[in-house]
């Protein structure tokens, strides 16, 4: 396989993870707009283990009332700076599955897509860069 063609087929996967960070993104925002919302506390928080500095990861359990007039919890997505117990949250949840809940923040619904979309469009550029520089050389490695 030529340098050429490795350019190529790795423009292709990055061009792909960005499709899939599209459909990521139109998924969250389509289960947004029909989920109804609701006042959670948080209640607790879980160590799930360290991140990748070693700072620990905590999920928070967020106790919140759904229409039918009860209570539910659920654990939030991990992170290393979780909210403070006590703290009032907004809450997306499923009416038909109460337990599928996520609180109604830019941290836990957009920042894992963001931050995959960025790191493949950084891949896709360094890649499609790489077919721009070896586009006429057709030698193996």
């Amino acid at each position: 396989m030529t340098r050429r063609d490795r350019a190529f087929l790795y423009t292709g996967i990055g061009a792909l993870l960005l499709l899939i960070a599209g459909g990521w993104a139109l998924r969250t925002w389509w289960w947004t707009m029909r989920m109804p919302m609701a006042i959670g506390t948080v209640v607790e928080h879980r160590s799930v283990g360290g991140g990748r500095s070693s700072a620990e990861l905590v999920a928070e359990g967020v106790d919140y009332l759904a229409a039918d007039g009860k209570t539910y919890r659920f654990v939030s997505a991990a992170t290393e700076s979780p909210i403070p117990i006590g703290t009032t949250v907004q809450v997306y949840y499923d009416p038909e599955s109460p337990k599928e809940a996520e609180i109604a923040s830019a941290r836990t619904l957009w920042a894992p897509i963001g931050w995959f979309a960025l790191s493949s469009a950084i891949f896709t550029l360094y890649q499609g860069i790489r077919l721009r520089i070896h586009w006429n050389d057709d030698t193996d490695d």
